[in-house]
């Protein structure tokens, strides 16, 4: 019996850790192929009488810098006096994926020359990920001069669990 997957583009197989029921197997050959999957092929895994279930597990690394979901492809090719019988399966890899969002609001607007303003920034991690450190970078316009935290009343002041107020 013939066991062949194609990996899709962004997963890698990682040798020595295939297992063809209960025993270390590894594929008899691993194909690149130009457009980025790679094809394991276990040319035969077995015997198999009827009722039979045989187990095959094997790992494979997300590339780096890939998210997203990936299809796998499985196809196993068994043959018997009568001739040979396939099938195939696919399986969905969803590999998580970073996600940042801001909103900026001002308070009060419109301003006059002189007068305070109050600008907040709001941070969300909406990946699926955590993100650590996360850097807020927040750039003045023209005509806009900082003043020091230490003169903004606490409870205008918001840091949430984790995080450092620079």
């Amino acid at each position: 019996m013939q066991l062949t997957d194609i990996l899709p583009d962004g997963l890698t197989y990682r040798p020595g850790f295939a297992v063809v029921a209960g025993l270390l197997y590894e594929p008899d050959s691993i194909v690149d192929s130009l457009d980025g999957t790679q094809t394991l092929t276990w040319l035969n895994i077995g015997a198999m009488s009827p009722g039979d279930i045989l187990s095959v597990t094997f790992e494979a690394e997300v590339d780096p810098g890939r998210v997203g979901t990936f299809i796998n492809r499985a196809i196993v090719i068994g043959t018997s006096v009568i001739g040979d019988e396939s099938d195939e399966d696919t399986s969905p890899v969803g590999v998580a994926a970073p996600a940042i969002h801001v909103i900026k609001s001002v308070a009060p607007s419109p301003l006059n020359p002189g007068q305070n303003v109050i600008f907040t920034l709001t941070i969300t991690n909406t990946g699926e990920v955590p993100l650590d450190p996360v850097e807020v970078v927040d750039v003045l316009s023209v005509g806009l001069t900082y003043q020091d935290a230490a003169n903004i009343p606490p409870d205008l002041m918001a840091v949430g669990p984790g995080a450092r107020l620079l």
